[in-house]
């Protein structure tokens, strides 16, 4: 009996001590691992303090939950599927599974149990029903299938010309023109050197004029100004897997002075009218309507200048009122100045006031040529 005794507390005591040593190599597995993850785990983009995003590729499962800001609903007939892009396939009916998977470097998604396709530069919309078809036909007839995107990829893009940090930048397909500006620093404006402010360069940036040269070859004029004047997104397309940015500096300028909200020097565009240029100025000031508008040119010699009407001035028993809708397409060059007036007493209120020894001071309503003393 001693000896039984004796066995079973040497087996409690050794037991109880290998629970507490599996604890602690657990334990230092699982811390072992976390440091591994923070050490190989992808950060890209700039480091933090310096001008642009930080952005961390997440790993492994992770990736499959990445979420990206949007500005709106995606539109499978127009995303373009590429590298790094994840997929789902979800089957269901008799049975639910779901397939995940990616598209690999080279462009393809290898699905398992359906087969490779070539996915690669193309839309969503588009390789959906190719692979949904042929998963049907050839290995779940009479199921339910759908394809649907489970996170987006990141790539990089490059920039540059006249912005404050030139290079590649890490972005993602909902990126646009504007935002990646942004990550890039903004515009070379001015630059610090020795702890003063030194000018880069002698001209601003031709933010009118940024192109965007594609892949395969084909290029595109982005005007960011229009853009910010009106909201119109056909002005601040998404950028794309592959695509170079060139921001040059501004070259031609014409101008506008008068009856507009923001008066001054804005940059010229082959095919400017003089719409164009009210737009960016933030439109008419005022309700009064326009009774003059003048556009003064430069001549061949590039000194003397003519003055072409574009409208006279009407009287106010003829009725005629104009607005700058009356100016809409008529063309600008170069270092063209418009000057835009409109009528002085247009809703004009004659007052006087009133002051002193009398029952009710302060302002009154007079009739010009009627109202006495």
């Amino acid at each position: 009996n001693r000896l039984v005794v004796t066995l079973l507390s040497l087996l409690i005591l050794t037991c109880g001590a290998f629970a507490q040593d599996l604890e602690e190599l657990l334990a230092e597995n699982e811390a072992e691992e976390d440091e591994l993850r923070s050490e190989t785990e992808e950060v890209i983009g700039p480091e933090e303090g310096s001008e642009g995003l930080r952005i961390r590729v997440p790993k492994g499962d992770e990736l499959e939950t990445l979420r990206i800001s949007q500005d709106r609903r995606l539109d499978p007939e127009t995303y373009i599927v590429g590298p790094g892009d994840v997929l789902e396939l979800y089957i269901w009916g008799e049975f639910d599974q779901t397939v995940p998977f990616e598209v690999n470097p080279e462009g393809h998604a290898l699905i398992p149990t359906i087969g490779a396709f070539a996915v690669a530069n193309r839309s969503l919309a588009d390789i959906r029903r190719e692979i949904i078809t042929t998963a049907q036909r050839d290995q779940y007839p009479g199921v339910e299938i759908t394809l649907t995107l489970k996170s987006m990829r990141f790539y990089t893009v490059y920039v540059t010309g006249a912005v404050a940090t030139e290079g590649a930048v890490v972005v993602h397909p909902i990126t646009r023109v504007s935002d990646l500006i942004e990550l890039s620093g903004g515009y070379a404006r001015v630059k610090q050197s020795a702890g003063t402010q030194v000018f880069a360069q002698s001209q601003p940036a031709a933010t009118r004029s940024i192109r965007v040269t594609h892949e395969d070859g084909t290029s595109e004029e982005i005007d960011l100004v229009m853009f910010f004047a009106t909201g119109d997104l056909k002005h601040n397309p998404y950028v794309r897997m592959g695509d170079r940015v060139h921001v040059p500096y501004r070259s031609e300028v014409v101008y506008i002075y008068g009856a507009i909200n923001e008066e001054g020097s804005k940059e010229y565009r082959k095919g400017d009218t003089v719409n164009d240029l009210v737009l960016l100025s933030a439109g008419q000031n005022g309700t009064a309507p326009l009774d003059r508008a003048e556009l003064w040119r430069f001549a061949n010699d590039g000194v003397s200048t003519q003055v072409i009407p574009l409208m006279e001035p009407q009287t106010p028993e003829s009725g005629t009122h104009y607005s700058v809708d009356d100016l809409y397409d008529i063309p600008l060059e170069p270092d063209d100045m418009i000057l835009l007036r409109t009528r002085a007493d247009w809703n004009m209120s004659p007052n006087v006031s009133i002051h002193g020894e009398i029952r009710y001071r302060g302002r009154y309503r007079i009739y010009r040529g009627e109202t006495r003393l």
